[in-house]
């Protein structure tokens, strides 16, 4: 019932599913989905390749790099955002709907003197540039490669358009 089309969508783990993926993808948009344990072997085929991949420095495939660094209310918070772009490997193993990119954030938060770090992966129909990524990033809409201004930087991502989401005028028939 939404229109979507050139926007993309933001979900949580719980919202990664093949499912979800086609509809998104047929509807014309693309999707930022987050990875975790319910995803079983994708999760940690993925979590596998980028340790092994790390410990090289990602010498052995093509990634995209950043990071971003802010603060607000006494907390300082930096991350390193990693574009994993060859994925052939990972489609042909998993065949999911459109997967174009995993995208890996580590995240070091500092509040207070107390340093907490996270790791977060996320799937994505889109060739993402990782300088393009980031919270305060304007959106450009279903360009293969796109900037993506949408808070996925969040431990519980919300569902989400980057983009606006228009809803129709009248109820479905």
């Amino acid at each position: 019932m939404l229109a979507i089309k050139g926007a993309v969508v933001t979900i949580d783990a719980m919202g990664c599913q093949r499912a979800i993926a086609r509809k998104v993808l047929d509807k014309k948009a693309d999707y930022i989905f987050a990875l975790e344990g319910n995803q079983g072997t994708l999760r940690e085929d993925v979590e596998l390749f980028a340790a092994e991949q790390r410990a090289s420095n990602f010498k052995d495939t093509t990634v995209s790099r950043a990071r971003t660094v802010d603060g607000d209310h006494g907390r300082i918070e930096s991350r390193d955002i990693t574009v994993i772009h060859d994925i052939d490997w990972l489609q042909k193993n998993h065949q999911w709907p459109g997967l174009n990119s995993v995208v890996m954030v580590q995240s070091t938060r500092e509040t207070g003197g107390k340093i907490e770090r996270e790791t977060r992966f996320y799937i994505t129909s889109l060739v993402l540039i990782a300088s393009l990524i980031g919270p305060s990033s304007e959106p450009i809409g279903r360009s293969r490669t796109a900037s993506i201004g949408c808070s996925i930087w969040s431990s519980e991502m919300t569902n989400a358009a980057c983009e606006p989401i228009t809803l129709p005028q009248t109820s479905p028939q």
